[in-house]
């Protein structure tokens, strides 16, 4: 905003930066920019069309190589508590805000490159994104949206022959890699950390914020921020006093909620500091990022009524969902489909009921990670030296542990992980299975219990409380979630010249959004893909595995309908071409392959 101070050394070079929010900087060029994915639904919030999208000079301006008639590029200036200690000045050090644009809608929307080369803030870093990670963002950040978690959006991932060095693994092995691009949309970029770079010196690490005792800069952030993007507080507010007060509560509530929709779909955002928060409640900066597959309880610690199908709150289920995620743990229960499985409870009657509870029970265990899985994971990645040194302490001081601060919580993980270990060495995959479906059925047994507590309190017979339980289950259970392989096999892909993977995953999570509504099962979804930059010629149908290999094909478009069944092992998939090919699919958990298109089932 322009109402907000702009650092007058327009020369871009690393500095700290002080009695500016922003400062003035122009996106450093890439060689051959080319699109790898776009989404049309991040895109209509800008008003542009899917024909204006195919203009090659649109891919300059989104990859920085041209400069948008009437933009101003800047980066943003901020601070950030990291892992719990004030940084002092961190910034945009790879992203660079265009502007602002107001849609036909009257909508207000910011827009910047993440990945367009060097600002004041980038530090020690070259201010560029490569393809993996920017790949990775696009996805998560659409898949998020559809999942109706509020989040930045991705409006195009663009690559580059430019090239970079990384050290992907940190093993001394670095390699070159793509310079890569997104387009990032959100109402607004601004975070906790904006607002410290006003802070005073911090007892902890003697830092300070750039700009700190400019307190009028202060004042003018937080009523921009308010009339802009609060205007009900801003309006209602009778003092300056209640106003930031309620601002902060709002702000507060905001994110309260992002947090708990997060852990509802097993979300882990991996770098939750000051300088990644928005003021918006919005998911922003998707780095780290991963989805629970197994559950942990390292990584998430409650749940929701809702996802369980309770239409009431009771004193008890604080323990009671505390027992569930335990028993996900002890057997390694998939995160996702678990609470997929509870919606197959059939309360419409009392024979109904208890069959399906079985029946639940068996489909809950079939998706329980092996024995070797559960294994790996109690890996705990040391050296002899380093595990002799932790058993060491633990066998001949643990009081010392509770005196390690940070370090003693880490040594009492990995001798967590060690002891869970020791526990699974002892077990066969049979006593597993066995196990699982004795400690399932316990469980179970309390989730029948509670359930039944749960229709004495209901206004209505059984029927109509199955179908609101239902309705309510699949309104908080996602069907589909971006599994880490799966963007992973998209990054690959890409890395190859690929790009169809990237793109049809995001065309995927357009259905993603429907399959969660009521009648998912039932209903019969249309979707059109478009491949970009793919030069394969031929196309051949694999029968006897049920893959359709290769495609023909140029930047066109195809119609593909997809039955949407819980259980699906045929689809149909028409192509908008002189021909048609029906391809049978086999089932794979979680995953169906056709060709570069990754569909979830």
């Amino acid at each position: 905003s322009k109402r907000l101070p702009v650092d007058p050394i327009e020369r871009n070079y690393v500095r700290t930066v002080n009695g500016a929010c922003f400062s003035r900087v122009i996106p450093t060029p890439v060689t051959n920019p080319k699109l790898v994915a776009y989404s049309l639904s991040a895109l209509s919030l800008l008003d542009l069309s899917e024909d204006e999208l195919q203009i090659q000079e649109l891919v300059e301006y989104f990859s920085g190589n041209k400069i948008l008639p009437g933009s101003e590029p800047a980066a943003h200036c901020y601070c950030g508590h990291q892992f719990g200690y004030f940084s002092g000045q961190l910034g945009d050090g790879a992203a660079i805000y265009l502007g602002e644009v107001i849609n036909s809608k009257n909508e207000r929307w910011e827009i910047q490159l993440k990945g367009a080369g060097l600002t004041p803030y980038s530090r020690t870093a070259d201010g560029r994104k490569v393809l993996r990670s920017s790949i990775r963002e696009f996805l998560c950040s659409e898949a998020m949206h559809f999942l109706g978690i509020p989040t930045t959006r991705a409006g195009t991932c663009i690559t580059s022959d430019s090239k970079v060095i990384r050290d992907i693994f940190y093993d001394n092995r670095p390699k070159e890699e793509f310079c890569s691009i997104v387009l990032r949309i959100a109402p607004s970029f601004i975070r906790f950390g904006s607002f410290e770079i006003f802070k005073t010196l911090d007892q902890i690490t003697g830092r300070v914020g750039p700009s700190v005792g400019r307190h009028e800069i202060l004042y003018s952030l937080l009523d921009y921020v308010i009339e802009t993007f609060y205007p009900e507080i801003h309006k209602n507010s009778n003092s300056q006093l209640h106003k930031y007060t309620d601002f902060y509560k709002e702000v507060v509530l905001r994110t309260a909620r992002l947090v708990a929709l997060w852990q509802c779909v097993g979300f882990c955002h991996g770098v939750l500091n000051t300088d990644n928060m928005s003021i918006l409640g919005l998911t922003i900066d998707y780095g780290p990022f991963g989805f629970l597959d197994m559950y942990d309880p390292n990584h998430i610690c409650n749940g929701s009524e809702k996802k369980l199908g309770l239409m009431t709150t009771q004193p008890e289920d604080e323990n009671f969902i505390e027992e569930l995620f335990d028993t996900m743990e002890k057997s390694g229960a998939d995160f996702t489909n678990t609470f997929l499985c509870f919606s197959l409870v059939d309360v419409s009657d009392v024979e109904k009921f208890l069959i399906s509870l079985n029946v639940t029970k068996e489909k809950i265990i079939e998706n329980c990670y092996s024995l070797e899985v559960l294994l790996n994971t109690c890996d705990p990645n040391l050296s002899p030296v380093q595990l002799q040194t932790f058993l060491a302490i633990a066998s001949a001081n643990p009081e010392i542990i509770e005196q390690l601060g940070r370090a003693g919580i880490a040594i009492k993980r990995v001798l967590s992980q060690l002891e869970k270990a020791e526990s699974l060495k002892s077990m066969t995959e049979e006593s597993k299975s066995e196990n699982d479906r004795l400690i399932w059925t316990e469980w179970l047994n309390k989730y029948k219990a509670r359930i039944e507590k749960d229709m004495h309190s209901y206004d209505g017979d059984a029927a109509s409380y199955y179908k609101n339980r239902i309705d309510i289950m699949k309104a908080n259970n996602p069907r589909f979630i971006l599994r880490n392989y799966i963007a992973q096999e998209a990054i690959e892909k890409a890395e190859n010249g690929d790009y169809a993977a990237v793109q049809n995953d995001r065309y995927c999570f357009k259905i993603l959004y429907k399959l969660k509504n009521n009648k998912a099962e039932e209903e019969t979804f249309n979707m059109t893909v478009t491949f970009v930059n793919l030069e394969m010629e031929e196309c051949s149908l694999d029968d006897e595995n049920g893959l359709f290999t290769a495609m023909r094909c140029y930047p066109a478009k195809f119609a593909i309908r997809l039955p949407c069944q819980l259980r699906v092992f045929i689809v149909s998939v028409e192509f908008s071409l002189p021909f048609t090919i029906i391809v049978k699919l086999q089932q794979f958990p979680l995953l169906i392959v056709c060709s570069s298109l990754l569909m979830f089932f």
